[in-house]
């Protein structure tokens, strides 16, 4: 897959907080300019992958869930719920889930992610990369854990 940093919305960040309007719970934010039917034509998505696996405490049944969001402001302070992806605790390094952006007119100009977890915080909690890519990248990839070589 072919990466563009102008189209990462995380690269290895760790998400640890409960509170979803901490700034520690936000992704970087993508400004899709003027224009915003970026579904037209070229089918994108956005890929969430674990380069870890994810973390919990204890007997905890803790879930990160991680909202795309759209607004019309950078600041993202009255964000439109595009939808949502949700990682389970101790979900395995690698695991990968794509969120297909919808090809209409509901994309405002700025694209982040919000983290939302519900359990205790353990270790380094969520660590996420997540990616604006055009769907047509996504078919056949395969998404590995740090340190392995495929040979």
């Amino acid at each position: 897959m072919i990466l563009d940093n102008e189209n990462r919305l995380c690269n290895a960040q760790s998400f640890t907080s409960t509170d979803p309007t901490a700034a520690g719970s936000k992704s970087h934010v993508i400004n899709l300019g003027s224009d915003r039917n970026i579904g037209i034509g070229e089918p994108m998505a956005v890929v969430l992958s674990l380069p870890v696996a994810a973390e919990g405490a204890g007997a905890d049944n803790q879930t990160y869930s991680i909202a795309i969001n759209t607004d019309t402001v950078e600041a993202c302070d009255s964000p439109t719920l595009l939808g949502t992806i949700t990682f389970a605790k101790l979900d395995a390094a690698g695991t990968k889930k794509v969120f297909v952006i919808p090809a209409d007119t509901t994309m405002e100009q700025f694209l982040q992610l919000v983290v939302t977890v519900t359990g205790t915080i353990a270790g380094t909690g969520l660590t996420l990369d997540a990616e604006l890519v055009p769907l047509s990248f996504v078919q056949n990839d395969g998404v590995y854990p740090d340190n392995i070589t495929i040979s």
